[in-house]
């Protein structure tokens, strides 16, 4: 826990110190998100049981994404954002790319990231790592969380103003 927000030019150091405490845990994947998602009921029991339930139809699968989003407030087409080679704000990821990652993301150009709507960087360096171990990204087929971010965004405030990202289908209750 950190006292203050550090925002997106220490995001990935917030993961590498995680990371560390995790090192010699034996596990088989970690759950990673950032502070302004609403999880579903029984959230843990069924990402969980969709990571092994998925990890067995295909080793390759190396995230699961559980928030399908847009940035418009309302689609009613079925095209809303699913890329299966990037992972954002929350995902179960295996263990092995973390191991592969060696425990540590790479320190990001502050200069870069302090810029409005650049993006933090450490979701793109585990995107990133996943790709490179020919991995798959599994995106469930209703949102299992909750975006809750736009007004009070730490990371993104500049960007959110008059729009933001928005949920499409959340399965549970606000």
């Amino acid at each position: 826990k950190n006292d203050a927000p550090n925002g997106k030019i220490l995001h990935w150091y917030c993961y590498n110190q995680m990371w560390d405490k995790i090192r010699n845990i034996k596990c088989h994947a970690v759950l990673q998100m950032d502070d302004d998602f609403i999880l579903c009921d029984d959230f843990l029991d069924r990402i969980v049981d969709l990571y092994f339930e998925k990890k067995n139809e295909n080793s390759r699968i190396m995230a699961i994404s559980p928030h399908l989003w847009s940035f418009k407030e309302f689609v009613d087409s079925e095209s809303w954002w699913k890329r299966k080679d990037f992972v954002d704000g929350i995902a179960l990821i295996d263990d092995a790319v973390i191991k592969y990652m060696e425990y540590q993301m790479k320190p990001v150009n502050i200069e870069e990231v302090s810029k409005s709507g650049v993006p933090v960087r450490a979701w793109t360096q585990i995107s990133g790592a996943i790709r490179k171990m020919d991995g798959i990204i599994y995106r469930t087929e209703f949102p299992l969380v909750y975006h809750d971010g736009n007004d009070d965004s730490k990371l993104h405030p500049n960007a959110r103003i008059g729009g933001g990202v928005f949920t499409q289908k959340y399965i549970g209750e606000l």
